[in-house]
């Protein structure tokens, strides 16, 4: 009995995950629900199904991170947690991967949304950099090479970014 009930809350939890992710409610409303929900939501099952369900121009631009459409919810799921915030990252990863990384308009489309979610606050800088820094994780989600070669200026200037911070708080003293 206890298994059959184990398994019913998962397969909930996995619809719930897949419903929010179509994108019939956004902003706060979503972040609510997404907050709302006990056990928490399944975020990388969230991720690839929002992802999927998009047309691939807007998954690469990245603006469905900004606050107004998926962002909130993100935050809401992500805030603090560096763990979740991979999720993230992985789930841009893979999609970019199974897409061969694409370059519209000439741009790294990774880069793009990594960059989009840097602004919009869902993935901190920490988190981005502890990515790059992990070595073995193509179960999480395959192209790591190819991925780390397009966010190479964004990882740069993130970097530089930290060392400014670094900076900044030396001349305070």
């Amino acid at each position: 009995a206890a298994e059959a009930a184990a398994a019913e809350a998962k397969a909930a939890r996995e619809a719930a995950s897949k419903e929010l992710a179509k994108g019939a409610t956004l902003g706060d409303d979503l972040a609510a629900k997404v907050k709302a929900l006990e056990p928490p939501l399944i975020l990388p099952l969230f991720l690839d199904t929002m992802l999927a369900a998009m047309p691939e121009e807007a998954a690469l631009a990245g603006g469905w991170s900004e606050e107004d459409q998926f962002g909130a919810a993100l935050v809401a799921a992500c805030a603090e947690d560096p763990a979740a915030q991979l999720e993230v990252v992985y789930a841009v990863q893979r999609y970019c991967n199974e897409r061969k990384f694409p370059k519209p308009n000439g741009e790294s489309a990774i880069q793009k949304v990594f960059q989009e979610l840097y602004q919009n606050d869902v993935v901190e800088e920490d988190t981005f950099l502890q990515w790059k820094e992990i070595i073995g994780d193509g179960d999480k989600a395959p192209g790591k090479g190819r991925a780390l070669i397009q966010v190479t200026n964004f990882m740069l200037w993130l970097e530089t970014e930290d060392d400014d911070d670094e900076d900044d708080e030396d001349d305070e003293d």
